[in-house]
């Protein structure tokens, strides 16, 4: 059990860090356990409660089978199936773990992945400093510093992976940072050095993420001041909060942060089919590639386009659109639910939901605030990427989603009364 727990950790740690080991981890890991569930023979019946598959990712693995009833490129529509294998393998394996080896497991799995974005967030800041020192006389700061050159894909490219999917590596530790240590002095120390190299990070719906996940912590914060009947603490809280807001924001005022920031409104959501991304180059706004993106949905509804045809039949409709600008780049939906309608119509963006959904919906009657803010992390990326379609966050929610998923089912009596009522 410990080589199965050492794989564990090392697949956690190294997700931020390096794919190749990461998904060489999770391989050795399927495998020992599955060696192990052959040798210990478990039956089916032992399984307290089989309902946990329909609410885990199984059934996102399942839509591939589906989308095979439409799909003109079944070589690589079987391409997906050998990168999305994980999504069928952490459910039927989970599901055979009893409730201390599911904490065993997720106890691991965050505490390498701490130890991982750790590593990972001192490298890119070393790496970015050392760049921006080597291009200048001196070791002076100025706002620069928090330019195009050394933030968002130029920042990450050291690690060769995307600000997004980095992005919530990172914050899955803030969620749980209280499991993951109780030593309040590191957890302030690791918190700092978060926020440092989120503003690098630079990536828009990561900050809203973070945004949402301050604003219930705060929420908490003063329902428990309140209750305790601590006004002063109230009132210095908020004046302190909005003066750091208030100076952080005349600070990053002429940076490429704040470019971004305004830019989601500009150009993201611009009518225009073609508009400016910055001062040296043009794209086609997001809202207009949806738009292509739903033309596409709403001539096979009920059974989509198939499995692997979402970039094919997208570029076709995109030069329809006289959107060249992606059509050289290649681009997907950026919105998973608008791809999994592309490929598996209505019902693929109704599995994907009703996935979201039940498990938020689980996570807020057990008031379980950390997993809460994992699911809707998740939901908000896919309004802006098709996270399922690739490796960095098909097998993080793999594993991460379908113990998060199980765990809930081992709510107390009352609880479980209330969840499958």
């Amino acid at each position: 059990m410990k080589i199965v727990r050492a794989a564990l950790f090392i697949f956690a740690m190294t997700l931020p860090i390096n794919t190749w080991l990461s998904n060489a981890c999770l391989i050795i890991f399927f495998v020992l356990v599955i060696l192990n569930l052959i040798r210990a023979k478990p039956q089916v019946s032992t399984i307290k409660n089989k309902r946990k598959l329909l609410y885990s990712v199984l059934p996102l693995f399942f839509l591939l089978f589906f989308g095979l009833l439409g799909s003109a490129n079944l070589d690589d529509s079987f391409r997906f199936f050998e990168k999305s294998i994980s999504l069928l393998l952490s459910p039927l394996i989970f599901i055979f773990f009893t409730q201390n080896q599911l904490k065993m497991a997720k106890s691991t799995l965050l505490k390498g992945l701490f130890i991982g974005s750790t590593v990972s967030m001192l490298y890119l800041l070393v790496m970015v400093f050392y760049h921006y020192f080597d291009n200048q006389e001196g070791f002076s700061i100025h706002a620069d510093l928090f330019n195009y050159y050394h933030t968002h894909y130029n920042f990450t490219n050291a690690l060769g992976m995307h600000p997004t999917y980095l992005g919530i590596y990172y914050l899955t530790c803030l969620f749980f940072l209280r499991e993951i240590t109780n030593k309040k002095p590191i957890r302030l120390l690791w918190l700092g050095l978060l926020l440092f190299t989120l503003l690098f990070i630079n990536s828009r719906v990561i900050f809203l993420i973070l945004f949402l996940y301050g604003l219930l912590s705060y929420g908490q914060y003063l329902k428990k001041a309140l209750v305790a009947k601590k006004s002063k603490i109230i009132v210095f809280s908020a004046l302190a909060i909005l003066i750091g807001g208030a100076v952080l924001s005349v600070m990053l005022s002429k940076t490429y942060i704040a470019h971004r920031l305004m830019n989601l409104y500009q150009f993201e959501l611009s009518g225009n089919k073609e508009q400016s991304i910055n001062q040296q180059n043009i794209g086609n706004p997001r809202w207009i590639r949806w738009q292509s993106a739903l033309t596409l949905i709403k001539e096979k509804p009920l059974l989509g386009h198939g499995t692997a045809d979402e970039y094919i039949m997208l570029n076709e409709q995109f030069k329809k659109d006289g959107l060249k600008y992606v059509v050289d780049s290649n681009y997907n939906a950026h919105n998973q639910f608008l791809g999994y309608g592309i490929r598996f119509g209505i019902l693929g963006i109704i599995v994907l939901f009703h996935f979201f959904v039940q498990n938020i919906r689980r996570a807020i009657i057990l008031k379980d605030m950390a997993v809460f803010m994992s699911f809707v992390a998740i939901f908000l990326i896919c309004l802006f990427e098709n996270y399922f379609d690739r490796n960095f966050g098909i097998t993080f929610s793999a594993i991460f989603l379908t113990i998060f998923t199980y765990m809930m089912f081992e709510a107390n009596p009352i609880q479980k009364e209330t969840l499958d009522g």
